[in-house]
């Protein structure tokens, strides 16, 4: 009879722990699937913030050389926009880089000050900052082509290796 338990006590804990072994091994796979959505999501955001980034600047470099006024208001109206949706990938991506925290300030400084410039005009003190604001998002793009070399692929490889 006490052979009995011993041998029933050992079956219980031998079932539990193929049990926990399961439930183990389903909770890792469970959180590896959402470490790679995650990795696609973060991956996806950056680069469509560098595709962004990219067209902030030819349309700054547009709006500089434009002497028509409607079409640098056109320009000014894209991008506002375009730093709408770059601010979007951006609030997709965690702000721990150094960079990225500079793209939020200047995307959300651009934004605004091109919309004000598309509703109020542009005068030659306009210009001058949005000389600025273009040697900026020079600078930020150079800086964000750099890391996008370092952003890691989904087979944990370093792109460009």
């Amino acid at each position: 009879m006490k052979k009995a338990f011993i041998i029933i006590g050992y079956s219980v804990l031998a079932v539990a722990l193929i049990a926990a072994l399961v439930w183990g091994t389903g909770e890792r796979r469970q959180k590896e699937l959402y470490e790679t959505h995650l990795n696609a999501l973060y991956q996806k955001s950056y680069y469509d913030l560098v595709d962004n980034m990219n067209n902030l600047e030819a349309r700054l470099a547009k709006v500089l050389v434009s002497s028509d006024k409607a079409y640098s208001n056109e320009l000014l109206t894209e991008i506002w926009r375009q730093s709408d949706s770059a601010a979007d990938n951006l609030g997709q991506m965690p702000l721990g880089n150094d960079t990225l925290q500079k793209a939020s300030r200047y995307i959300n400084q651009l934004g605004a000050y091109s919309k004000s410039l598309s509703v109020n005009g542009m005068d030659e003190e306009a210009e001058k900052q949005l000389e600025t604001l273009y040697g900026i998002c020079v600078s930020l793009n150079k800086e964000l082509n750099a890391a996008a070399v370092t952003v890691i692929d989904f087979s944990g490889t370093l792109l460009g290796d």
